[in-house]
C-alpha cells in the first residue's frame, strides 16, 4: 500500500499532463460584459478609474458603428520589424471633438478568413455599418479622451 506522498509523487505528473492538454478555455461570448462603444468611453470619461475596474481584464462585447478600419501591416522602424494589428475605430457621442481622439479603437484579430493576402480585413467589417466585437480579457489604454482595447475578434468568429 502506497503512503499519501507517494500516491501524489504518481497522480502529480498525470494530473499536470491531463491539465496541459486540456489547453485554456476559450472565452464565452454569451458571458462577455455587452456595452455599445460609446456606453463604454461615457464610463471612462465619467470615473476611469470605476470604468478601469469594472471592464480592465474583463471579456466584452462591444458594439458600435464603424468609422475607421486598417488592415494590420508589418513596417521596420529603427529598432527592427515591427507589426501593428487591424484596428476598428467605432464612432462615440464625442464625434465633434479634433482628430481621431473621439472614436473607441479596438484593435486585434480582424484578417479576412482564407484570404489569399492574409494582410485583407474581413469583407464584413464595413464603414457606417454597425458591427459587434469580442475583447477576450481586454487590454484597455485610456487617455482622456482616447479609448483603445486590444485582444479583439469579430464577434461570432
Amino acid at each position: 500500500m502506497l503512503g499519501s506522498a507517494a500516491r501524489w509523487e504518481i497522480a502529480l505528473p498525470v494530473l499536470l499532463a491531463s491539465v496541459s492538454l486540456c489547453g485554456s478555455p476559450e472565452p464565452d461570448p454569451d458571458s462577455a460584459i455587452e456595452i455599445s462603444a460609446d456606453e463604454l468611453q461615457r464610463a471612462f470619461l465619467g470615473d476611469d478609474r470605476a470604468a478601469r475596474r469594472r471592464f480592465e481584464g474583463k471579456d466584452l462585447l462591444i458594439e458600435g458603428e464603424v468609422a475607421r478600419a486598417e488592415a494590420r501591416f508589418r513596417g521596420t522602424t529603427m529598432q527592427g520589424e515591427v507589426e501593428v494589428p487591424a484596428r476598428i475605430a467605432f464612432r462615440s457621442a464625442f464625434d465633434s471633438l479634433p482628430g481621431e481622439l473621439d472614436q473607441v479603437e479596438v484593435e486585434g484579430h480582424f484578417d479576412a478568413p482564407e484570404a489569399l493576402d492574409p494582410w485583407t480585413l474581413d469583407p464584413r467589417i464595413r464603414i457606417g455599418e454597425t458591427l459587434r466585437v469580442v475583447c477576450d480579457q481586454a487590454q484597455i489604454r485610456w487617455s482622456d479622451p482616447g479609448l483603445y482595447v486590444s485582444e479583439c475578434r469579430l464577434a461570432g468568429s
